[in-house]
């Protein structure tokens, strides 16, 4: 199997901290643009595919929000049991996603929030 980077972990190197989230949104999303671009970018773009898919509407694409956060952590663990997830897998050649498992739930909701914020720029969250 291939991975996207060759970390798994976060480092001071080439993540942003995990332990800051900004109470303000404007905050939240910078944030959530520096973990894109840290941790997403090298195989997702919002609006074309790359290594794996494109992340326009990504929040839509999956029945259950928690499912969604759970893929992001550790895909290969929600592959076993989710077709969605099997199937996504299958579509984009069985690259694996890299485990994130140390990204919190309002680290992944700020870089949902950026890539809102990027596929309408105009709308207010």
């Amino acid at each position: 199997m291939v991975s996207c980077s060759e970390n798994n972990k976060p480092s001071p190197q080439n993540n942003a901290p995990v332990d800051t989230i900004a109470e303000n949104k404007t905050d939240a999303t910078a944030e959530g643009k520096t973990l894109f671009l840290t941790n997403c970018a090298s195989c997702h773009s919002i609006t074309k595919e790359l290594t794996g898919p494109a992340l326009t509407d990504v929040e839509t694409r999956w029945k259950d929000k928690e499912k969604l956060y759970a893929f992001i952590r550790n895909s290969q663990e929600v592959i076993k049991d989710d077709v969605y997830a099997k199937d996504l897998f299958n579509r984009y050649n069985k690259v694996q996603m890299n485990p994130f498992p140390w990204i919190k739930d309002e680290q992944i909701e700020a870089i949902l929030s950026y890539i809102r914020k990027m596929q309408h720029p105009q709308a207010v969250y």
